[in-house]
């Protein structure tokens, strides 16, 4: 009869002291609970450490059910454990009997729960290979799109506002200032230095009636009054026309209104200036503002005029002129249209006007227009030498004369300062 052969039986079922196979690492022992427990202690090994189960699957030493009590605060045997580090700020009471110890046990398996988690998921991240990211992870990137911002991207920064420009009537209200005089007394002062005729006293005329407008906006007579004299002087081009819409809102039908309308008309070379003028005439026949725009608006709309016409012209600043004795506009109009239009007597036309004015420019071309038309060559060009911004008329009379003597070079430069250089292309044949 064979001998029975002994089945292998455990070192508990033989009285011994159990063994765990630990893995620490490269490193892999078998310990009993005692020496595990020691090594804990000296921090030879550590809770992400796995150990065997009794299934022979690894799990970490802090989730095996033989040590995961070991971690909890509060456990009797781990509070007596020497070296083993207390949570920071713990203060942990002695227990009191088995009524205390039943209280303690809901809290010390939720706080066991929860440190079984977290130390499982460090053992896992421990030891997954550290080429790539998680599973976990790659499936969450793969099925979570990423969804795009709904801030939108900056643009380019918006330019800076420009400042609006001031209206042309407030920049005259500031660059005026305060005006104490009376409006009466500015319009009469206005009116004055414009009738004595010439540029500087037209610029002074127009500092007045600016001033008398900055005294009182709303007054029909200044603003129409300033309209004129800018029209007259050829400023503000802008200005002159919103001050006629600002004094026609308040008097449509004021002989002052149609007067400076059919001015500014005039200046702005409008095609209507004539029968604007004719209006104010019609709305007020004694007005002799109204009667001189009338007659300059024909004068420069007759571009040619027949010698019947220009003459009818002159005569009307005549007899203008004779009623109106203080408006020196009048003769100096009538002596500068006869030149224009070589008139018989328009030299002693202009040299009536010149005695009073000597340094009139216009009165200074003209004179030296007629005089090389006559041939008194040497006259036209003393009197071309005054001139500072002689006309093309002039400019071509004067080089057509220096050809004529042989002077090819003077005739040159004279050609040269003509706006308008068609005008004069036969003097380069």
């Amino acid at each position: 009869m064979t001998a029975a052969l002994p089945l292998p039986t455990c070192a508990s079922c033989l009285g011994g002291v159990p063994t765990f196979e630990v893995r620490s690492g490269s490193r892999s022992e078998r310990l009993d609970a005692a020496a595990i427990r020691a090594a804990l202690d000296a921090g030879t090994l550590a809770g992400t450490d796995l150990v065997v189960d009794g299934g022979g699957h690894p799990v970490p030493i802090a989730a095996h059910p033989a040590f995961r009590a070991w971690f909890l605060d509060g456990h009797a045997e781990a509070r007596s454990a020497p070296g083993r580090p207390a949570s920071a700020g713990a203060t942990v009471a002695p227990a009191a009997g088995p009524r205390a110890a039943r209280r303690r046990t809901p809290a010390l398996l939720l706080g066991g729960a929860v440190l079984l988690a977290g130390t499982a998921a460090v053992a896992f991240v421990a030891a997954r290979p550290t080429d790539g990211p998680p599973p976990a992870v790659v499936a969450v990137r793969a099925e979570l799109p990423v969804a795009p911002s709904a801030v939108p991207a900056p643009g380019p920064a918006a330019p800076a506002p420009t400042p609006a420009a001031p209206h042309p009537f407030d920049a005259l209200v500031a660059r005026v200032g305060d005006v104490e005089e009376p409006r009466a007394l500015l319009l009469a002062e206005a009116w004055a230095k414009r009738n004595a005729g010439g540029a500087e006293a037209l610029a002074a005329a127009v500092v007045a009636a600016e001033r008398a407008v900055v005294r009182a906006p709303g007054d029909v007579e200044a603003l129409s009054l300033l309209a004129f004299l800018y029209a007259e002087s050829g400023a503000e081009p802008v200005l002159r026309k919103a001050l006629v819409e600002r004094a026609a809102r308040a008097a449509p039908k004021a002989p002052a209104v149609l007067r400076a309308a059919a001015r500014v008309a005039i200046a702005d070379g409008a095609a209507d200036s004539v029968p604007l003028a004719e209006d104010c005439v019609a709305a007020a026949p004694a007005d002799l503002g109204c009667r001189e725009v009338v007659a300059v608006a024909r004068e420069l709309a007759a571009v040619a005029p027949k010698l019947a016409e220009a003459e009818n012209l002159v005569y009307a600043y005549d007899e203008l002129a004779r009623a109106w004795p203080e408006n020196r506009h009048l003769p100096r109009r009538a002596a500068l249209f006869a030149a224009r239009t070589e008139l018989v007597g328009a030299e002693a036309r202009l040299a009536a006007e010149a005695k009073r004015t000597p340094k009139d420019a216009e009165l200074l071309a003209a004179r030296a227009l007629l005089a090389f038309r006559a041939g008194t060559a040497r006259e036209g060009r003393a009197l071309l030498a005054n001139v500072a911004s002689p006309g093309d008329a002039l400019l071509v009379e004067a080089a057509g004369e220096a050809v004529g003597r042989g002077a090819a070079a003077e005739a040159l430069a004279l050609v040269a300062r003509v706006q308008r250089p068609t005008r004069a292309s036969l003097l380069y044949e």
